[in-house]
């Protein structure tokens, strides 16, 4: 979905390269394409930059999103929420892990940060974002984002009747569908993606917007 140009090692770019022909493609299902996500991001950022943050935020996704900014605020401070998502699969007895992907009109770039227990702990540069100075204008602002991570589990376990509060999950959504991808991809953009005991036998996903609370079993995949 945005194009990556780095100088990683040709294993780390090859995982972003597969990472970003998923999101583009949706070739997986929309809560399965979060955890793939999650995951490829997860092991790209395993050599990245660590930071130390005396800021810290809490276990939501809005808790957090300020703490992960602030670690741009010298580097990128014209910095776009694009993407974000859990790092994890989250279970009832452990704590998210928060990763956003910002962007920056002025240079073009996009960055992943990653929160853990209210503190940014990485910082991953995923070079150009594809996208010129008219599209980057496109880009909506993050003040949109209305529903924070726990009232879109919670609006996914009143949809999904066979999910508890037990159950484990991973979520995230996209602020903006670059055009570039618009024609190849079903995700919609401030919509959580909520996966529901994603690694279980019998997993499923629900859509909750990420603007009005409203949700939705997802349809399959195309």
């Amino acid at each position: 979905m945005f194009t990556v140009r780095d100088a990683r090692t040709p294993k780390e770019t090859t995982k972003a390269s597969l990472l970003m022909n998923h999101l583009s493609t949706a070739r997986v299902t929309r809560g399965a394409l979060v955890l793939a996500l999650a995951l490829a991001l997860s092991v790209a950022l395993l050599g990245c930059n660590k930071t130390a943050e005396k800021a810290t935020g809490g276990k939501t996704a809005m808790d957090n999103v300020e703490v992960a900014k602030s670690s741009l605020s010298t580097t990128a401070p014209d910095a776009k929420l694009l993407l974000v998502q859990t790092a994890n699969v989250v279970t009832a007895t452990s704590t998210p892990v928060w990763q956003y992907l910002f962007g920056s009109p002025k240079d073009g770039t996009i960055v992943a940060v990653t929160v853990e227990n209210g503190k940014v702990t990485a910082t991953q540069p995923y070079g150009s974002a594809g996208m010129d100075e008219a599209e980057w204008k496109l880009v909506p602002d993050s003040a949109d984002w209305k529903i924070d991570s726990d009232k879109a589990f919670a609006a996914a376990l009143k949809t999904d009747k066979k999910a508890t509060d037990k159950t484990p999950w991973a979520m995230g959504f996209v602020t903006y569908i670059p055009k570039s991808a618009a024609s190849s991809t079903t995700i919609d953009p401030f919509v959580w993606s909520v996966s529901l005991d994603p690694q279980g036998t019998a997993p499923s996903t629900v859509d909750v917007n990420a603007k009005t609370g409203d949700a939705k079993a997802a349809a399959p995949a195309k």
